[in-house]
C-alpha cells in the first residue's frame, strides 16, 4: 500500500488544477500539466496565441506580455481587487505562474508562506489566453482535462496549485490563512485517491471569471474597432477566434488605468473613473466610460466604440524594425513639433520601432509621440525604442537605467465642457424629459457621485451617467429603469 501511495504522491505533485467545465463534468478529474521551459528557437515562429497552441512547446511562457495586458484590463473592470504576489518572500514560482491573485487571497498566501518559511507555487491567476491554451492542449502536454475559459477559479485569482501539498505544515498554514484543500473538500483529507491534491481555493473574494473574459474582449475591441465583439463576459466562438489571433507580444493600445502595482499585496491601481461599489451582494463596481454597451447575446458584433478619453499606449514592437532607408528623420532638441504636441520642446520625437542603435540596451527615456499626441516613456530593446506608458510621471528620473519616473502619471487636465440647460431633449430620446448631456458636461459639485439618466446627442439615445470630478461621465446606453437610476448606482443603471 505504501508503494502505491508514494507513486500517487509523485504523480500528483506534477498535476495542474482540475476545473469544472459544466454541470455534466465531474470537476474531480486529474489535469496533469507540466510547464516546460520555452525553447528560444521557437521565438520567431510564435506570434499569436494559436501559434503557442500549435508549437507543441508545452509552455505558456510566450503569453506573459499579453497576460499582463489582460491583467491590467481586469484591474480596470474590477478596481482594487487584484494584487501582486511576485515579490512574496520565499515563494518559488513556476514558469507558468503569473504574479497576481485577488487582494485578500494574496495577503492570505503571503501570511501562509511567512508562517512555513517557504513554498513552491505551480499555478495562480490565469488569463483567458492561458486558459484557452490549456484547454486546447487537452490530451497532450500532460493535460488530461482543463476548464473552458471563463469557468476556472484560477481566472478569478482565487485558486492556487502547489507541489508542496504533501507537507502537512503547508496544508495547515494555507488552511489557517483561509484556503480550502481540494482533497479535504472532495476526498476526506486523504491524498490517496484524491484527483487534484495540488489545488487550494481561497474562501473569500469575488467571482471574476466573467470579468476575466470581458477584459480580453475590451482589449480586442480597443485595438480592432473594425472587428468588434460583444463585451458581455461570455465565452463563445467569436471570442475564442479572437483569442486565437491575439498577438503574444501584446496589443498596441492597452488599458488607460495605469500599470499593476509593482510589488506586495497592494491592490492594482484602478481607473481614475472607477465608481465605488455597493456592499455585497450589490453588482460589481462600474467603471464609467465613453463606450457603447454590449448586447445581451454572446459574441455578436457591436457598433464601433468611441475613442477613449485617455491616450492609448503602444506596448509591443512591430513585427519588423524600420529599415535603414526608411528610418525616421533624426531627433533634434528644442523641436517645435514636440512643443506643440507634448508641451516640451526638449523631448525627442520618437515612436514604437524607431531605431535606438546609438543607445545602450535597456536604456529608459521620455520622448514625444506624434502618433499618440502625448509624451511617452520608452526603453531601448533589440535595437528599437519601445513605448511603455503615456504621460510619464517624472521625465527627469526616467533616464538611463533608472525607470523610477517612467510610470504613467495623470494626463493633463481638460476643462469640462460647459453644460447647457435645455428643458428636456426636444424629442431626441424616447423619454423627452431627460436632459441633454454627454461625457464631459459640467455637473454641480454637490452632485458628486450621483447617478442619473440623460439623453445623449452623440448616441441619440438614453444613457446612464455619474457625476465625478465636476463632469458627467457616460456609463451605459439604454438603462434598465431611469426612474430607479437616480441618486445611487444600482442595476437600474445597467443596460436593458
Amino acid at each position: 500500500m505504501g508503494r502505491w501511495t508514494g507513486m500517487l504522491v509523485t504523480v500528483a505533485a506534477l498535476a495542474g488544477c482540475a476545473d469544472q467545465i459544466d454541470d455534466e463534468v465531474d470537476p474531480a478529474i486529474e489535469d496533469h500539466f507540466e510547464e516546460q521551459p520555452f525553447d528560444p528557437v521557437l521565438k520567431d515562429s510564435v506570434r499569436t496565441v494559436e501559434d503557442v497552441v500549435r508549437s507543441g512547446a508545452c509552455s505558456t511562457e510566450p503569453l506573459r506580455v499579453l497576460d499582463e495586458q489582460i491583467a491590467q484590463e481586469l484591474s480596470c473592470l474590477a478596481p482594487g481587487t487584484m494584487a501582486r504576489i511576485d515579490d512574496t518572500p520565499n515563494l518559488s514560482r513556476g514558469g507558468g505562474v503569473r504574479g497576481a491573485l485577488q487582494a485578500d487571497a494574496a495577503v492570505a498566501l503571503r501570511r501562509a508562506v511567512a508562517q512555513i518559511g517557504g513554498m513552491s507555487l505551480n499555478s495562480g491567476w490565469r488569463s483567458v489566453a492561458q486558459q484557452y491554451v490549456l484547454k486546447r492542449w487537452e490530451g497532450s502536454c500532460g493535460v488530461r482535462i482543463a476548464a473552458t475559459p471563463g469557468n476556472s477559479n484560477h481566472e478569478s485569482g482565487l485558486a492556487i496549485d502547489t507541489s508542496d501539498f504533501d507537507r502537512s505544515a503547508v496544508r495547515n498554514a494555507l488552511r489557517a490563512a483561509g484556503f480550502t484543500w481540494y482533497c479535504s473538500a472532495r476526498n476526506g483529507g486523504r491524498i490517496s485517491g484524491c484527483a487534484d491534491p495540488v489545488h487550494f481555493e481561497y474562501g473569500g473574494g469575488r467571482d471574476l471569471r466573467g470579468s476575466a473574459v470581458r477584459a480580453f474582449q475590451r482589449l480586442w475591441n480597443r485595438n480592432h474597432p473594425e472587428d468588434r465583439i460583444a463585451e458581455d463576459g461570455g465565452w463563445g466562438a467569436q471570442t475564442a477566434e479572437r483569442v486565437a489571433r491575439a498577438p503574444v507580444a501584446g496589443f498596441a493600445r492597452v488599458a488607460a488605468c495605469g500599470a499593476p502595482a509593482p510589488s506586495g499585496p497592494r491592490p492594482i491601481p484602478p481607473e481614475p473613473e472607477a465608481a465605488s461599489p455597493e456592499p455585497p451582494p450589490a453588482p460589481p463596481e462600474p467603471a464609467p466610460m465613453e463606450a457603447e454597451p454590449s448586447p445581451p447575446e454572446r459574441d455578436p458584433p457591436t457598433a464601433p466604440e468611441p475613442e477613449e478619453p485617455s491616450p492609448p499606449v503602444e506596448s509591443s514592437p512591430p513585427p519588423e524594425l524600420p529599415q535603414e532607408d526608411s528610418a525616421p528623420p533624426p531627433e533634434t532638441p528644442d523641436s517645435p513639433l514636440a512643443a506643440a504636441v507634448c508641451g516640451d520642446a526638449r523631448l525627442p520625437l520618437s515612436d514604437n520601432g524607431w531605431s535606438c542603435r546609438d543607445a545602450a540596451p535597456e536604456t529608459w527615456r521620455c520622448a514625444c509621440s506624434e502618433r499618440l499626441d502625448a509624451s511617452v516613456s520608452q526603453v531601448c530593446r533589440n535595437g528599437a525604442w519601445l513605448n511603455d506608458n503615456t504621460w510619464p510621471i517624472d521625465c527627469a528620473r526616467c533616464v538611463g537605467a533608472d525607470r523610477e519616473g517612467c510610470e504613467p502619471g495623470p494626463p493633463p487636465a481638460q476643462p469640462p465642457v460647459p453644460s447647457p440647460a435645455p428643458a428636456g431633449n426636444g424629442g431626441l430620446c424616447v423619454h423627452d424629459a431627460l436632459p441633454l448631456s454627454d461625457s464631459g458636461r459640467a455637473c454641480d459639485p454637490i452632485d458628486d457621485e450621483r447617478w442619473r439618466c440623460a439623453c445623449s446627442q452623440r448616441w441619440e439615445t438614453s444613457v446612464s451617467q455619474v457625476c465625478r470630478d465636476g463632469a458627467w461621465l457616460n456609463y451605459q446606453l439604454e438603462p434598465r429603469d431611469c426612474a430607479a437610476c437616480d441618486g445611487r448606482y444600482s442595476r437600474a443603471c445597467e443596460p436593458r
